[in-house]
């Protein structure tokens, strides 16, 4: 009785992301605390941050945040990006990275190294930036990556014994 208590208080967290019906359970990129998290632009072309930024040394391994094929990999603007698509439509992007270690259309494993870590963008700390597209949308990765987490919680809290 105790134990589907605690479930059921755990339900709003155990919930998931909402994000439009997608669903896709990613694994953090690189090793490093959220810097900046994301915020939504009120318009499409407007300001804002579209992702997360990982503080994170350069050189430090970055990996596929999810199962999928590189789209792209290579130098936009002076800086090295990465692109992995995934089943439903999504796009997980990686930035401002100091080496790419994969190449447009080979097929990645959740976890796998993809890229080192950069210096981050004009006037930040060293990071990588996160990225998550649907289509056109860009939306926050955070809930995504709490999704593992959140199985982990349930998995652990079915499994433990309760004095």
């Amino acid at each position: 009785m105790r134990r589907a208590l605690l479930c059921l208080a755990l339900l709003s967290f155990l919930a998931g992301p909402g994000a439009r019906g997608v669903s896709l359970d990613l694994v953090q990129p690189v090793a490093g605390p959220i810097t900046r998290h994301f915020e939504q632009p009120p318009t499409p072309y407007a300001a804002g941050h579209r992702g997360i930024d990982f503080g994170a040394p350069i050189g430090t391994t970055v990996v596929a945040a999810a199962f999928g094929t590189v789209s792209f990999a290579g130098q936009v603007g002076g800086s090295l990006f990465v692109s992995i698509d995934h089943l439903g439509g999504l796009r997980t992007t990686y930035s401002f990275l100091s080496a790419v270690l994969v190449k447009k259309g080979q097929v990645v494993a959740q976890g796998q190294p993809i890229a080192k870590s950069g210096p981050g963008a004009v006037g930040e700390q060293p990071n990588l930036h996160f990225g998550l597209k649907s289509g056109a949308d860009y939306l926050d990765p955070e809930p995504f990556l709490l999704a593992s987490i959140r199985r982990n919680i349930w998995r652990v809290i079915w499994l433990a014994p309760i004095p």
